[in-house]
């Protein structure tokens, strides 16, 4: 009986833990909790950038105009009756390492922590010199929030020392201005060519509702964990935001039943329809992505558009344990619990012969597009901020 009381006490202990400081100052993410970011050891070892101001004090307790998208984040999960597990210290702790096969998270656990990392990466874009997006609502979303990871939101300015958890984040926000901008742009081509329905998967925090220029007949529709979609629209409400287009919020689960609750909200399958799946697949099961593609071309009729990223090399990611240990010592971030490395195979050969034509581009001929070169502005060297991405954009020319 002894024994079972002190397993107990153990066990709530450890429900109690939010995030665990280890050697090297990675910090270990437990998908169900949330914490103040510590002081990181890579502070002692700054670089310099040409030009920007990093944003050194990042995040702190929560202030009273913090406490109301707080909550939001903590919200239960709606549809399955499942909680976020922050008020509930006796649900069993995941393991790191199932992290992309969460049941639910909110705004800072698992993927929900990484769109907050886009927020941030998009505003530190919005900075530059050379901005491809203007994104006035971003920041509002990292300090609304205290995040477990501190992210950059200004680009440095010149010969500012930064961290290398700074440079790694400033870096990455090069490729994320690149990667915002070639899905801004397909928009803008799917509505001229007479698409009247946008479908953003794990929309997350995206903010092209309300800061592209849209037609005032278009519908669309954000999809979404419920939990992080009530974080987003409580920031944006108290920011008095408006969209330019109808917009739609869909909770639910891109591994689920995800088309009943589209179709629910309105959602038209004999419209053509412009679907986004930006930055996503990589966290997906390989069995969720092919039911993903499988159910978008179900659902889409001749002059449905699709877009989409890919890591090229997703598989090797299951053994290449010193990008996963770089990735995460220098993000913060527990990199191989992130992704889901299940062998997959290319989106295309499902495509190509149910009746879509294909266009694949990798990063760096993407960003070339946009005159931007990726190189490491810290080191000089012709390091990718990310993993290598190819990008694809497909049309539906017959059924």
């Amino acid at each position: 009986m002894d024994a079972t009381r002190t397993r107990m006490t153990r066990n709530r202990r450890r429900a109690r833990n939010r995030i665990t400081a280890t050697a090297g100052d990675q910090l270990v993410h437990h998908p169900v909790h949330v914490a103040r970011p510590a002081v990181t050891a890579d502070d002692e070892h700054p670089h310099t950038v040409d030009d920007g101001r990093p944003h050194r004090d990042m995040v702190s307790s929560l202030t009273e105009a913090q406490a109301p998208a707080a909550q939001a984040a903590k919200r239960p999960i709606g549809g399955h009756g499942q909680s976020c597990g922050l008020d509930s210290p006796r649900r069993p702790r995941r393991k790191e390492h199932d992290m992309a096969e969460q049941r639910s998270w909110d705004i800072v656990t698992g993927p929900g922590l990484t769109a907050l990392g886009i927020a941030a990466s998009r505003t530190v874009e919005s900075s530059m010199p050379d901005a491809l997006i203007d994104d006035r609502f971003g920041a509002a979303f990292v300090q609304a929030v205290a995040s477990p990871v501190p992210f950059p939101l200004n680009w440095p300015a010149a010969g500012e020392p930064v961290t290398d958890r700074q440079a790694l984040s400033l870096h990455t926000s090069r490729y994320i201005g690149v990667r915002s901008r070639f899905y801004d742009d397909f928009v803008h081509d799917a509505l001229r060519g007479g698409v009247g329905q946008v479908v953003l998967l794990a929309a997350g925090l995206d903010t092209r509702a309300f800061r592209l220029g849209w037609p005032g007949d278009v519908t669309l529709y954000e999809l979404d964990q419920p939990q992080v979609l009530a974080f987003k629209d409580d920031v944006l409400q108290r920011k008095q935001a408006q969209p330019g287009c109808r917009r739609v919020p869909v909770g639910t689960d891109l591994r689920e039943e995800w088309p009943d609750a589209l179709i629910a909200a309105g959602f038209t399958p004999s419209d053509p329809t412009a679907w986004i799946a930006e930055g996503l697949l990589g966290y997906l099961p390989a069995a969720a992505e092919e039911r993903l593609i499988r159910e978008i071309h179900r659902l889409s009729v001749p002059g449905s558009r699709l877009a989409l990223d890919r890591f090229a090399h997703l598989e090797r990611l299951a053994s290449d344990t010193a990008t996963l240990d770089q990735l995460t010592s220098r993000s913060g971030i527990e990199a191989r619990a992130l992704f889901n490395t299940e062998t997959r195979p290319h989106p295309a050969q499902w495509l190509r012969p149910n009746g879509w034509t294909i266009r694949e581009d990798d990063d760096r001929t993407v960003a070339h597009r946009y005159g931007r070169d990726l190189t490491d502005p810290f080191t000089g060297k012709a390091t990718r901020p990310w993993l290598d991405t190819q990008f694809l954009t497909a049309e539906l020319t017959r059924t």
